[in-house]
């Protein structure tokens, strides 16, 4: 059973207490390895990225606190998406050491569909081929974009179902096949422009793009 790793130097009051955690209850102690991985993780990033610093006057804090709102937005984060990246290949390093998720080998089979069609039904062509392998056929189907609505399935002409990604690789297969054109790896402001431009400027699946990004982006706490 795996447990925190152990130090010599005395431990902070988060990693102290997974510690105890895994000594009390042995069952938890992959759970509470998996954190305090997370955690160093954490710590480690945080001395190498930037801080960035958003100003929001007051009144609109006071109002935005009044209506129940989130404080900023998330078009109002300075991100650099270089950064994130790194975030990203760190925390997922993490979860497949800790047998979480295998990101590279779904990654290798999202796109088999394109085998027998590079349309929109290369996804449900590619889950047909995975029936043998219910978790990779899933994610085949429910990468395009940031998945589909029943709604947007029927009017595409595909099963009339969701198609919406669900579990962690799922997600994080979405989101970086959304960051590649062809061999080119793009922005996030460029990946949202492009499907701005092929669906519409106001159309869901543009938000629900963003939405995703700033998910797979928290990955990190």
């Amino acid at each position: 059973m795996a447990t925190p790793p152990r130090s010599s130097r005395p431990l902070s009051r988060d990693l102290a207490e997974l510690h105890a955690l895994a000594d009390r209850d042995p069952q938890l102690g992959a759970a509470a390895a998996l954190q305090a991985d997370l955690v160093g993780v954490e710590r480690k990033l945080h001395g190498r990225l930037q801080t960035t610093w958003i100003d929001v006057p007051d009144d609109d804090l006071k109002a935005r606190i009044a209506a129940g709102r989130a404080l900023v937005d998330f078009e109002q984060l300075p991100i650099d998406w270089n950064e994130a990246r790194l975030v990203f290949r760190q925390v997922t390093d993490v979860l497949r050491r800790h047998d979480v998720v295998d990101a590279d080998e779904v990654a290798r089979l999202h796109d088999i569909g394109r085998g027998r069609t590079h349309g929109i039904t290369h996804g449900i062509e590619g889950a047909k081929m995975l029936a043998a392998y219910p978790t990779h056929a899933r994610v085949c189907e429910r990468h395009i974009g940031a998945g589909l609505t029943k709604e947007e399935a029927r009017e595409l002409k595909l099963p009339e179902r969701d198609f919406l990604p669900e579990t962690l690789e799922e997600k994080i297969i979405a989101h970086a096949d959304n960051l590649v054109d062809g061999e080119r790896v793009r922005s996030l402001d460029d990946a949202l422009a492009s499907f701005r431009k092929r669906l519409g400027a106001h159309h869901p699946g543009v938000e629900r793009i963003r939405a995703l990004a700033e998910y797979v982006s928290s990955l990190a706490g």
